[in-house]
């Protein structure tokens, strides 16, 4: 059986054009498996950030546990001082308080007290303006007293009773 040259030729061809489409499958097989690896290796690159942002994500959980533990903590710190506060506050308006009626009672003590006093220093002031005023007045003018012979006689003549007497020692010195 003779096959014609075109038979062979186009056997030929399909036989080219079968190599040519096993090497672009053989291209394609080879870019599927290194996709596949690639997959593979994406896959597992995405497990293992998964796996390591859960990790972070338990441990940001534990400290952010850890921070509200502390702050309620401190919380409940503030508000006893706020309360002791607020305490002492209450207890220093109540002193305030106190104090005030205590000095205000003493001052109307005072008062009740000086009251009788500031009258009596007001008639000795008074008084006292009225002999001032008198004192100040020229007085009439008085004839000398005489002193009578016998006192004069008791200090003329004798100074023993001068020496005994420092006042009238320092006087007639």
């Amino acid at each position: 059986m003779d096959i014609s040259p075109y038979t062979d030729c186009a056997v030929l061809m399909a036989a080219l054009g079968s190599g040519l489409y096993c090497l672009t499958l053989r291209r394609e097989i080879r870019a599927l498996s290194a996709n596949k690896k690639g997959l593979k290796t994406s896959i597992d690159q995405m497990t293992e950030a998964t796996k390591s942002a859960r990790a972070a994500l338990a441990d940001l959980k534990e400290q952010v546990r850890t921070e509200i533990e502390e702050l309620d903590g401190r919380l409940l710190q503030v508000t006893e001082a706020r309360h002791e506060v607020e305490d002492m506050l209450d207890s220093a308006d109540g002193q305030v308080a106190y104090q005030t009626r205590r000095m205000q009672e003493a001052r109307l003590v005072t008062e009740q007290a000086i009251a009788p006093l500031l009258q009596q220093a007001e008639e000795h002031v008074q008084s006292l303006s009225r002999l001032a005023s008198s004192m100040a007045e020229p007085a009439p003018p008085r004839a000398p007293r005489r002193t009578p012979a016998r006192a004069r006689s008791l200090h003329e003549g004798t100074p023993e009773r001068m020496d005994e007497n420092p006042f009238l020692k320092a006087v007639h010195g």
